[in-house]
């Protein structure tokens, strides 16, 4: 039995969370969902997903700080920011 890819999916606006969890699943993979970069690094203590989409802007910590924390202890993991407020200060940030 093969194992699902896991995509992890944060994003503090619920339909944000939603459409891009039922797009991933419907693509037959396995999706969890954070509401927030603290309530990610828990489910990630749990288990390590196999990528992580993650919105830019968020309340507390924002996606390329969330980034910067998950490359300490997982530098290798496929990493996508999304946002709905593009600017390129950010996007050279982030890279």
């Amino acid at each position: 039995m093969s194992s699902r890819i896991t995509i992890m999916v944060i994003d503090d606006e619920p339909r944000h969370r939603e459409l891009y969890s039922e797009a991933l699943a419907s693509s037959g993979l396995s999706v969890v969902t954070a509401s927030s970069a603290e309530e990610a690094f828990q489910a990630i203590r749990k288990n390590t997903p196999d990528m992580i989409i993650s919105d830019v802007k968020m309340p507390g910590m924002d996606g390329i700080s969330f980034l910067r924390e998950i490359r300490k202890s997982l530098p290798s993991l496929p990493f996508l920011l999304v946002t709905a407020f593009g600017e390129i200060k950010d996007a050279v940030e982030a890279l």
